[in-house]
């Protein structure tokens, strides 16, 4: 009904089936074993010890962070991927900091 009305408009429009398992089709293709290898190590390096984690949450909160914590992906949900990857992004360099405080090397 909408390629119907744009096309009585002198428009052309493009129909796509499912955005989302487009989507899921380059998330396969796109090789970012490297990238998300890096955030798992340092997600995991914050998250897997409590007083690590608790102190990176003060850390965020101290200096009124746009985010209050970083967030697990699931393999099984690709989605995923990209919701902590914004985040880990978005908290680069309050992670940054807050490593070179701990004296990780990560």
């Amino acid at each position: 009904m909408v390629c119907n009305k744009v096309r009585e408009s002198g428009g052309e429009a493009v129909k796509m089936h499912c955005i989302i398992h487009q989507e899921a089709l380059c998330a396969k293709t796109i090789q970012m074993d490297d990238v998300m290898t890096t955030v798992v190590k340092t997600r995991n390096l914050i998250r897997s010890r409590a007083l690590n984690h608790r102190e990176f949450l003060a850390f965020l909160s101290d200096i009124d962070a746009e985010y209050s914590d970083i967030i697990y992906h699931s393999n099984v949900q690709w989605l995923s991927h990209g919701s902590a990857l914004q985040r880990f992004y978005s908290l680069r360099s309050e992670i940054d900091q807050f490593l070179k405080e701990k004296k990780s090397d990560t």
